[in-house]
């Protein structure tokens, strides 16, 4: 069981990672207007690194460590 805030949609990456999609503003997610992501937080599980990217793109070492499964959680904040 999964508690989920108001305007958010969560799932488990993987079976290891929780991902929360924000949607504060209930953009649709789809067609011509849709909302898209402005910013992803990525969480460590260790003294609570956290990464922030603007924009939607991870790549690099960053995207291995989600592959990984190195990760808590990831917040992908949608405008």
């Amino acid at each position: 069981w999964l508690f989920t805030a108001q305007n958010t949609y969560t799932f488990k990456f993987l079976n290891k990672t929780l991902v929360v999609y924000h949607n504060s503003l209930r953009r649709d997610t789809f067609g011509p207007k849709a909302a898209t992501a402005s910013k992803i937080i990525l969480s460590y599980p260790e003294r609570g690194r956290k990464v922030e990217i603007i924009g939607s793109v991870v790549t690099g070492s960053l995207a291995e460590d989600i592959r990984q499964g190195k990760l808590q959680q990831i917040d992908v904040i949608l405008a």
